[in-house]
């Protein structure tokens, strides 16, 4: 079996090590055939093999075409000039002020200018990049410019407006440059996480080209099914065997697990390259490999300020254009946590010539990422062995049909939280009700879809399905009418299953369940 790694994103020593790499250059050949010229954008969620693209890119743009063989683009045609290559990776210009992000631009341009052997001139970072393409392109002929994580900088500092905003306008100088020196490229590419207004970074590119909804491209980065398949077959065969299940059996788990993500309302979905390496590299066991950095929980701290009510926000058909786009200075967490890939298309439909989609996590592993950022906001200083007492204690008491006792953890939950950040919104509560449950270690679903509406969680324990509705300052009877009015448990009868539909009521002014309504069923109907 080829060597499998979640740590490198150089193409070249991919190849030259024999790593296993899934072979996306038939991708990469359209877009460097383009004509006249390829000037793109592309964006994606972290970890999801947007460095490997460029380093591809570059590869090819340096004419090293023994390291393709065997692959797509070997076979196509393709005259393998070679240019000079400014690969910019703006992870490394990520700093807290706009003036430290000034001198990291300052250095990286300068190391470019460095790895190219040429000299340049000018004080400020955009001034020196500019005299970077000049030089080589007199030098060497047109530029190719890769630009990488475009968006760092501004992203680590989204929580702080008029920073980030000062930070956006240093970028805005910078990125102008390859305005300026258009007739001096053949070919820009630059990828990032979050789609902003061309007004926040390229109020002067109109002519780049946006990829990241195109759905000729919506495939271009993740793998799809059968790219796992087919290159992961021998340690597909080797994990079933490991876990002592059917191939078919591993493969539904693990697509439940790390598929899921649609870029395009039409597209297949894919998984995360990242999350399918580790899981194979360490273990084979499934857990959250979602890589947590600053920003990521940055985002669900948005999320939480802004009380962000799932429920709501995603019940309904939201137009593309509201997912796609938005500015520094109004950040709307929802099409930041669908561009950060904490949400993905579920469903697209076509209204009077506009595109909507329904939304929701791609996974289970998003989800669990997501939902333990969220415990760690909600629950600041709390002892992590107490937490874990009441999760093993909630998984018992709705194993069992303790009722009074999930309530009482339940209630737990929320006097781990400090005053001062208890919130009076329905979404706070569902949330903190659906960390309690999650972290019990029981199946949770949030916000399930039924059609007749959505349902605030489901859970599964053994042969129970719990069917929850939360209300904020009403009663549990209104909670419980609605389950029956929306005829929430259809979906689990002639199943065997015992449903057990569960009504709560949250008071704000107390910060604990006020009252709770319960009633079993099975299929011939109402039990207690």
């Amino acid at each position: 079996m080829k060597p499998i790694t979640s740590s490198s994103y150089t193409f070249s020593k991919l190849r030259e090590t024999g790593t296993l790499y899934v072979d996306k250059t038939a991708f990469i050949h359209r877009l460097v055939t383009t004509q006249p010229k390829g000037i793109f954008f592309l964006a994606r969620p972290r970890r999801f093999g947007k460095s490997l693209a460029l380093s591809t890119f570059k590869s090819v743009f340096q004419g090293r075409r023994d390291l393709f063989k065997g692959l797509a683009i070997d076979s196509l045609e393709y005259e393998w000039k070679t240019h000079p290559v400014i690969h910019l990776d703006m992870t490394l210009c990520a700093d807290t002020t706009a003036e430290k992000v000034r001198r990291r631009l300052l250095n990286t341009v300068n190391r470019e200018a460095k790895t190219h052997g040429v000299e340049v001139s000018g004080d400020a970072s955009d001034e020196r990049f500019q005299s970077l393409i000049e030089t080589l392109a007199e030098r060497d002929g047109p530029v190719v410019i890769l630009i990488d994580e475009y968006d760092r900088p501004v992203l680590e500092n989204i929580n702080d407006i008029p920073n980030a905003v000062e930070i956006r306008d240093e970028l805005r100088k910078f990125y102008g440059v390859t305005k300026i020196t258009e007739s001096l490229q053949h070919f820009l590419f630059i990828t990032g996480v979050a789609s902003f207004a061309k007004v926040s970074f390229f109020s002067e590119l109109n002519h780049v080209m946006q990829l990241s909804q195109h759905p000729a491209y919506a495939t271009m980065f993740g793998y799809t099914q059968e790219e796992l398949e087919k290159n992961f077959s021998e340690y597909i065969d080797l994990a079933a065997s490991k876990r002592n299940v059917s191939r078919a059996e591993f493969l539904a788990e693990f697509k439940i697990w790390y598929n899921g993500y649609r870029f395009e309302g039409n597209a297949p979905t894919v998984y995360n390259p990242v999350s399918v390496a580790q899981f194979f590299e360490y273990g084979m066991k499934f857990q959250p490999f979602w890589v947590e950095t600053g920003s990521s929980k940055i985002l669900v701290e948005i999320a939480r300020n802004q009380s962000l009510d799932f429920s709501e926000e995603i019940s309904q058909p939201l137009r593309a254009s509201t997912l796609n786009q938005f500015t520094v200075e109004n950040v709307n967490v929802l099409p930041l946590l669908f561009q950060s890939g904490y949400f993905t298309i579920k469903e697209s439909e076509e209204k009077m010539g506009k595109t909507y989609y329904r939304i929701g996590f791609p996974n289970f592993e998003v989800e669990t990422s997501f939902e333990q950022n969220l415990l760690n906001l909600y629950l600041p200083g709390a002892r992590e062995e107490k937490i874990d007492n009441c999760a093993e204690r909630m998984h018992a008491a709705l194993a069992s049909r303790n009722y009074a006792a999930v309530i009482s953890e339940l209630n737990a939950q929320l006097a781990f939280i400090p005053g001062k950040l208890h919130e009076q919104s329905e979404a706070y509560y569902h949330s903190v009700a659906a960390m309690a449950l999650r972290y019990s270690g029981a199946a949770v679903r949030i916000e399930e879809w039924v059609s007749t509406g959505i349902i605030d969680n489901t859970v599964t324990v053994g042969d129970l399905v719990y069917v929850f509705e939360f209300k904020i300052d009403k009663t549990a009877a209104a909670a419980l009418a609605q389950i029956h009015r929306n005829n929430y448990a259809a979906k689990w009868r002639g199943t065997g299953k015992k449903i057990i539909l569960f009504a709560i009521a949250f008071d704000t002014e107390k910060k604990c369940v006020s009252d709770y309504k319960v009633e079993e069923q099975l299929e011939t109907g109402l039990v207690e």
